[in-house]
């Protein structure tokens, strides 16, 4: 049983682990609120997609 304990605890952490960098990644990859909302699809026609935001 514990060992099992551990493979679900460790399962648990690496999983959160990648939701928190898709996090981080999408939060670097989004510019403002209507990338966020619109995915970064072009809002305007001709408009190829909006500049992220470089943040440190």
């Amino acid at each position: 049983m514990i060992e099992n304990t551990f493979a679900i605890s460790a399962t648990f952490i690496v999983y959160l682990v990648v939701m928190l960098a898709i996090g981080v990644y999408a939060y670097r990859r989004t510019a403002n609120s209507e990338d966020y909302f619109l995915g970064a699809a072009p809002s305007v026609p001709g408009r190829r997609h909006s500049q992220p935001v470089h943040r440190i």
